[in-house]
C-alpha cells in the first residue's frame, strides 16, 4: 500500500482540525493584549483593568465554557455515524444524523443559556465568595451578555462535528477565523464606548460564536438538503428552558428570602435540572432512532416510550 496517498488524507484531516484548535488560544491572546489597553485608555487604574479582564476571563468564562465540555462530546459520538452514512450514500441517515446534532445543540444550550443567565448572580456568589459588592456586580453583568454565547457556542461544536462527519472539516475552522475576525472588530469598536467598556468584550465573543454557528448551521441544512421542524428541533427545547428559567426564578426568589442563599441557589439549580427532565419526557425530546446515537440512549427510551 502506497503510504503518501495515506498521509495525504491524515494531513487534510489533521491540518484543519489542528488551525481550528489553535484559534480559541489566540483569542485568548488577543483579549490579553487589547482589553486591558482599551480599558487603561478609557480611564481605568492597571489595577481596576485586571481585575475587570480577570472576571471576565476566569469567572464567568470557566462557567460558560462548561456546558461546551457535554456538547463536543455528544457531537463527537455523531462523527463515526455521519461519516458511515456518508461512505454508503445513505441520504435519509445522514440528515437523521446532522438533524440530531442540531438537536443536541439547542437541546443543551439553551437551558445551560438559560440557567446562567437566571441565576448568574448567586452562583458567582456562591461559588466566588471573596469577590466584593462591585466585583459581583460587573461579573454578572458580563455574566448575563456572555450566556446567550452559550446557546451559539453550542451550534458552533455541535455542528462541527456533523461536518466533520461529512468530510469537510475545513468549512467550520473558516467559519470560525471569520467569527474570530469579527470579534477582534467589534471588540475595538464596542469596547471604545465608555458606556459600553469591558461588555464589548463579552458581546464581542457572541459575535464571534454567532456567526460560526449560524454559518456551521446553513452549510449543514444546505449540503445535507436538511428540513427541520421548528417545533421539535427549536420550540420544544425553547419552551422547555423557558419553563425551567421560571421555576427556578421563582424558587430562588422565595428561598433566598429566608436566607442561607447558597443552599437555595443549590436548591434552585436541582430543581431546574428536573423541571428541564420532565419537559424533555414530556415533549419526547428524541425519537426512538435518534436514541440509538446517544450514550445511554436505551434509558432515556424507556422513559420517553413506554412500550
Amino acid at each position: 500500500m502506497d503510504s503518501q496517498p495515506v498521509a495525504k488524507r491524515l494531513l487534510a484531516l489533521a491540518l484543519p482540525i489542528t488551525i481550528g484548535a489553535s484559534i480559541s488560544p489566540l483569542a485568548s491572546v488577543v483579549d490579553s493584549a487589547l482589553i486591558i489597553r482599551i480599558l487603561l485608555k478609557l480611564g481605568y487604574t492597571k489595577e481596576t483593568a485586571q481585575t475587570a479582564f480577570s472576571l471576565m476571563r476566569t469567572n464567568v468564562a470557566t462557567l460558560t465554557n462548561m456546558p461546551g465540555v457535554l456538547t463536543m462530546a455528544l457531537a463527537m459520538s455523531l462523527v463515526p455515524a455521519i461519516s458511515a452514512f456518508m461512505a454508503k450514500r445513505d441520504k435519509a441517515g445522514m440528515q437523521n444524523a446532522a438533524r440530531l446534532g442540531l438537536k443536541l445543540a439547542l437541546i443543551i444550550g439553551l437551558p445551560c443559556a438559560m440557567g446562567l443567565f437566571v441565576l448568574a448572580g448567586p452562583v458567582l456568589s456562591m461559588l466566588y465568595p471573596k469577590l466584593s459588592t462591585a466585583e459581583l456586580a460587573l461579573a454578572t453583568d458580563l455574566m448575563h451578555t456572555s450566556a446567550i454565547g452559550v446557546i451559539f457556542l453550542s451550534l458552533v461544536q455541535s455542528m462541527t462535528g456533523v461536518i466533520q462527519g461529512m468530510g469537510k472539516p475545513n468549512v467550520p475552522v473558516f467559519n470560525l477565523f471569520i467569527g474570530f475576525i469579527l470579534k477582534v472588530v467589534s471588540q475595538l469598536v464596542l469596547m471604545n464606548i465608555p458606556e459600553i467598556n469591558i461588555q464589548g468584550a463579552s458581546v464581542s465573543t457572541v459575535v464571534c460564536y454567532a456567526f460560526a454557528g449560524i454559518a456551521d448551521t446553513i452549510y449543514v441544512i444546505r449540503k445535507a438538503n436538511l428540513s427541520i421542524g421548528f417545533f421539535d428541533v427549536l420550540l420544544k427545547p425553547l419552551l422547555s428552558s423557558a419553563t425551567m428559567g421560571f421555576v427556578v426564578y421563582m424558587l430562588h426568589l422565595f428561598m433566598s428570602d429566608m436566607g442561607h442563599d447558597s443552599i437555595a441557589t443549590l436548591i434552585s439549580v436541582a430543581a431546574g435540572v428536573f423541571a428541564y427532565a420532565v419537559m424533555a419526557v414530556y415533549f419526547r425530546f428524541f425519537s426512538r432512532q435518534e436514541l440509538e446515537y446517544i450514550p445511554g440512549g436505551s434509558k432515556l427510551r424507556r422513559l420517553m416510550y413506554r412500550d
